[in-house]
Order: structure tokens, then C-alpha cells, then sequence
């Protein structure tokens, strides 16, 4: 049974890799350079909370932005900052309590397709049971176009 933990666990981790999110719910410190206009980016999504929000060292007040469950954080008047020379900081929740049906499928079939093949898992008993160590050569192409609408957009990196 821990193999197959281990298969599902090496799975989530490329799956993670490929998208660029965590995907499931959690809580972030986003460190972001300024930006002369009033809309910034944040890296993960889908945003379910932004808990604070700090300018240049100075805490803003919740009515003086708004955030899209896009990742899009507006500021209502002003910029943020004069570009690179300002640091925006931004605590947020962001992800899925419920991992989507489509990125489970995804997981599901790739570790379905990942764990009979020893070619691709090698396995060795240690003290605490097994260690998996995998190449993975591809998503399939079904499987790629899904992940491909969870995959943070480069420019959020």
C-alpha cells in the first residue's frame, strides 16, 4: 500500500511541477515589484481571500483595493509604486478545498499508467518501507491540454 502512496504522491508532485501551483488550498506571502499602473498579479490562483496587503512598508487599508478570484488585485486610486523599486507584499488564500474532477482524472490516470511500469518506478525497501524514486517521460496530450488550464502564466513567476 505505501507504493501506491508513493506512486500518488510522485504524481501530485509532477502534476504541481507542470502547472506551477499548489493547487490545493493554502495560505501565501506573495513578494511583488511595483507596478506604475493600479493592477498587479498574483501568482496563484483561483484567489479565495487576500488577507493584507503592504506597500512599500505600509499597510493598506481592505477598502483602498480589490481582488478577482483571477488573481487580479486592484488598487482603487494610485499606482503601485514606481515599478521594480517597489515591493508590494501580499498575504493571500488562494487554491481548491476540492480538488477539480478533471485534475483528479489526470492524476488518476497517470498514476494508473505510472505505477505498473517498474521501467519508470524504481522501488527499494528502506526502514520506513519504500522509497520511490520515477522518471515520468510525458503527460499524455488529453492530459496536458487540462493541465494546461491550471498552469500559472510566466509572467506571475
Amino acid at each position: 500500500m505505501r507504493f501506491l502512496d508513493d506512486v500518488c504522491q510522485l504524481v501530485s508532485d509532477l502534476i504541481r511541477g507542470h502547472v506551477r501551483q499548489t493547487i490545493t488550498a493554502a495560505t501565501t506571502t506573495a513578494y511583488l515589484g511595483g507596478s506604475p499602473g493600479r493592477r498587479l498579479q498574483l501568482p496563484e490562483t483561483p484567489v479565495t481571500a487576500v488577507l493584507s496587503v503592504v506597500q512599500d512598508g505600509t499597510p493598506l487599508d481592505p477598502a483602498s483595493y480589490s481582488w478577482r478570484r483571477n488573481g487580479a488585485l486592484w488598487l482603487r486610486t494610485g499606482a503601485w509604486g514606481n515599478g521594480a523599486e517597489s515591493e508590494v507584499v501580499v498575504t493571500y488564500s488562494h487554491g481548491w478545498t476540492v480538488v477539480p474532477g478533471d485534475l483528479h482524472a489526470v492524476a488518476l490516470a497517470a498514476a494508473a499508467r505510472l505505477a505498473p511500469n517498474i521501467a519508470q518506478v524504481e522501488y527499494e525497501a528502506d526502514g520506513a518501507g519504500y522509497a520511490v524514486r520515477g522518471s515520468f517521460s510525458r503527460f499524455t496530450l488529453h492530459e496536458t491540454i487540462v493541465l494546461r488550464r491550471y498552469r500559472r502564466q510566466a509572467a506571475a513567476l
